[in-house]
């Protein structure tokens, strides 16, 4: 009889706690270490911090962001090996994504083609955008989950002025090791110098490289302007950030966690596209308060015209119907 009693018991308590509705202190928790290359001080670093606030708000705390900036878990291509397997969940870097595991799709390299920043994000959050995330999963076990807009790409000289296509002939400039952007200076007469992100302020100061190109904002973040003297606000190229996530950790999500992680990062893209034109704005302007970097304002349209001849031959390496899809447009309207 009391052996039924204590029976009894256990079923009313095991019902009880059945009933009892699931609350973020019982659900499973998750780690998100998300790393750049990039050091704080940016609109990458905002828009990471925005990340994480929104992420452990909307999650109520299951899932945990820890920021890893200016490449504390090693450069952006052993970044996308721990992505890989796992160890890293999140990066936020460049075009490299792209251009290691989809090079085909990425039409972006060709300096001076397209006009604005705009044109670059219709690109980007359409067809095509869809077309090399696909690519890039295909190839790794890497997610590109958002794509953030960047400022026009600038060019900084230790010495040297560049008003025109002319005045790049033999200049040293360090380039990311895309195979596009090193074909197109190589054709302006320029001598391209593959550096790593982390490494471009050495180089620069130590002459391995006399010039560098970038947005304002990552250029004054890395501490470039105090070991150059030029920016010449050349815009030659407007490109994106990727948002890159581990397929394994998406995997290890609840289908909710991933659609709220997945809005988070959009939200986060939108945010960081926002963000990103004032905060060049005001870089700039504090350094021209400082006394640094002279500012030339270069003949675009004689270097538009001085690229065109290497244009067929980076698009050989394009995807079929790519060319003719997105930049022939462009081409054509600057011969």
């Amino acid at each position: 009889m009391k052996r039924n009693g204590c029976r009894i018991v256990l079923c009313i308590l095991v019902s009880v706690l059945l009933s009892i509705p699931a609350t973020p202190g019982w659900a499973k928790t998750y780690k998100l270490d998300f790393a750049t290359a990039i050091p704080e001080g940016g609109s990458e670093s905002a828009a990471m911090n925005y990340f994480k606030k929104i992420v452990e708000e909307k999650t109520n705390g299951q899932v945990t962001v820890n920021l890893f900036p200016g490449g504390v878990l090693g450069k952006e291509k052993s970044v996308f090996e721990q992505l890989t397997v796992g160890e890293v969940q999140m990066n936020l870097g460049g075009e490299i994504v792209v251009t290691t595991y989809a090079p085909s799709y990425y039409i972006f390299g060709v300096p001076f083609i397209f006009p604005d920043r705009e044109t670059v994000g219709r690109l980007v959050k359409g067809d095509l955008g869809k077309q090399m995330a696909d690519e890039v999963l295909k190839k790794s076990n890497i997610m590109v989950v958002g794509y953030s807009l960047r400022m026009g790409r600038q060019l900084i000289t230790k010495d040297r002025k560049i008003f025109g296509p002319e005045d790049v002939k033999g200049l040293k400039i360090r380039l990311p090791n895309i195979k596009s952007w090193l074909t197109a200076w190589k054709g302006l007469g320029a001598i391209p110098t593959p550096v790593p992100a982390v490494e471009i302020f050495q180089a620069l100061q130590t002459g391995v490289v006399e010039a560098a190109e970038n947005p304002v904002s990552p250029m004054v973040s890395m501490r470039q302007h105090e070991v150059t003297k030029y920016l010449i606000m050349t815009d030659h190229l407007y490109s994106f950030r990727g948002w890159s996530m581990s397929k394994r950790f998406y995997d290890s999500l609840t289908p909710d966690l991933q659609k709220t992680v997945l809005a988070c990062v959009d939200m986060a893209t939108e945010y960081m596209n926002a963000i990103e034109k004032q905060i060049d704005i005001d870089l700039l302007v504090k350094t021209q308060k400082a006394g640094q970097w002279q500012v030339i304002i270069p003949n675009r349209e004689a270097f538009k015209k001085a690229v065109l001849p290497v244009v067929d031959e980076i698009r050989k390496d394009w995807a079929p119907g790519l060319y003719e899809s997105y930049v022939k447009p462009y081409v054509e309207s600057a011969r």
